[in-house]
């Protein structure tokens, strides 16, 4: 575990909040994780959880991201470094403490919610949105002004004083430019953009995961759509013609 002890570590501790303290405090005493998501994870979800997967697993913690459901095809680059599971209804493996990143209501679990309610571990939230109700997590690291939730987890790298590596590095990365919609959005601050360079500096590619992000095709494609339409224009005139035609 490459844990840093410069005066940044000890900085980013003392602006933490005493709520925040109590959090990091959990996640550091705790060795056995759950990280889960809302469901159909978008990529400030599952960035945070791959990222947070990377610290904590160098922290020398066993980590199992479990999902309502599976992640998209454009994030897949993300399963390089860390293995993203969909819930089936199985039986919850032996954890000491379930991370709900990105999200603040159990019910946005679906089925999976009511699992981890039931269960009789820790429960702490990691998020950067507006909570409504009755706090019913045992403890939060939250700050609305966050741009992205992966952000939050690049300040708990800064405050455990562990140097964000290039899985963790992507995992961020995803979540800010999903939230600021490639810092085009008005949540793009200083420490978004600071961030940002930091984690090019690690060695993060911002155009091939603009690629992978932005550019993979999707059934519903123009271009694929095309194709199909005019594959099936080609074969009704075959037919009317008499012919077969193999495609």
């Amino acid at each position: 575990m490459n844990m840093s002890t410069n005066p940044s570590a000890e900085e980013a501790t003392l602006e933490c909040t005493v709520e925040q303290l109590s959090a990091l405090k959990l996640l550091k005493s705790s060795k056995r994780f759950i990280l889960t998501g809302h469901v159909r994870p978008d990529g400030d979800c599952v960035g945070a959880q791959a990222a947070l997967a990377s610290c904590l697993e160098r922290m020398g913690a066993e980590v199992l991201i479990l999902n309502p459901d599976p992640i998209e095809p454009r994030y897949e680059y993300l399963a390089r470094h860390a293995t993203f599971r969909a819930w089936e209804g199985e039986e919850l493996p032996p954890h000491d403490v379930v991370v709900f990143l990105d999200f603040n209501e159990l019910s946005r679990c679906g089925r999976l919610g009511d699992a981890f309610a039931r269960a009789e571990s820790k429960k702490l939230v990691v998020d950067h949105h507006i909570a409504g109700g009755e706090p019913w997590w045992d403890e939060a690291f939250v700050d609305v002004r966050a741009s992205a939730t992966g952000l939050l987890v690049h300040r708990i790298h800064e405050a455990i004083g562990l140097e964000v590596d290039l899985a963790a590095a992507e995992g961020i990365f995803t979540s800010i430019v999903s939230d600021t919609g490639w810092f085009k959005y008005s949540n793009t601050d200083a420490e978004t953009l600071r961030v940002a360079s930091e984690l090019v500096d690690v060695g993060v590619e911002p155009a091939r995961m603009f690629q992978a992000i932005e550019q993979r095709k999707k059934p519903s494609h123009p271009l694929l759509t095309g194709g199909v339409l005019s594959h099936r224009i080609l074969r009704r005139r075959a037919s009317c013609a008499g012919h077969s035609a193999m495609v």
